[in-house]
């Protein structure tokens, strides 16, 4: 059977990522509910801080035994999530759809880009998978340069692809191959791990 983790802290030089917890909620919903950070989200964000709080006690609940992953982003030795990002096997247990989201008062500082290489690192190593990719709205320059900085590449556009707020959006498809991660690798190795693993029923 597939792997999924159990427990799972990375720290890097500026961030550390560990589990979500519903203890995570208020204090994400005040973050993310910023209209720099919703108009480039693939949903349309949360309504309330009690929706939030709903899917984090399930992603809680769920961790290590179902197809999605979710990190809480921390900045290093500082408790309090800063962003989220997380991988979802969707569709084959071998390719990761990766989404993420930070502060807006945390931008430019590096975080996200350590994030992913992170992400990156645990997906490939651990989880074994072939492909990790990102649509990204077209127009979302900073969120492609981010990921370019980890070695991702554009595939195609993907036309009408999500619908937000009513409206479809067009996104740049962005993806990273497991073979293009191993000639980098060193450049997303943590400074710190503590991983345990489980078998995932993959049937869902």
């Amino acid at each position: 059977m597939p792997l999924g983790f159990q427990k799972v802290f990375v720290k890097g030089d500026k961030i550390q990522v560990r589990p979500i917890h519903t203890s995570d909620a208020h204090l994400a919903f005040t973050l993310v509910n910023d209209e720099e950070i919703l108009k480039w989200l693939l949903w349309d964000g949360p309504k309330s801080e009690r929706e939030i709080t709903t899917t984090y006690k399930q992603w809680e609940t769920d961790f290590g035994r179902k197809r999605e992953c979710h990190l809480a982003i921390e900045r290093i030795n500082i408790p309090g999530i800063v962003g989220c990002i997380g991988l979802n096997r969707r569709d084959y247990m071998e390719k990761a759809d990766m989404g993420y989201w930070l502060a807006a008062a945390h931008w430019s500082k590096g975080y996200m880009t350590e994030a992913i290489r992170l992400i990156c690192y645990l997906g490939f190593k651990y989880l074994s998978l072939a492909k990790i990719y990102s649509p990204v709205f077209i127009g979302n320059a900073r969120s492609r340069r981010v990921l370019e900085k980890n070695g991702f590449s554009l595939e195609g556009i993907l036309r009408s692809h999500f619908k937000k707020c009513g409206e479809w959006r067009d996104v740049w498809y962005m993806s990273i191959l497991k073979s293009e991660w191993e000639e980098n690798e060193c450049r997303f190795s943590p400074s710190f791990e503590d991983i345990a693993l489980i078998e995932v029923d993959d049937s869902e």
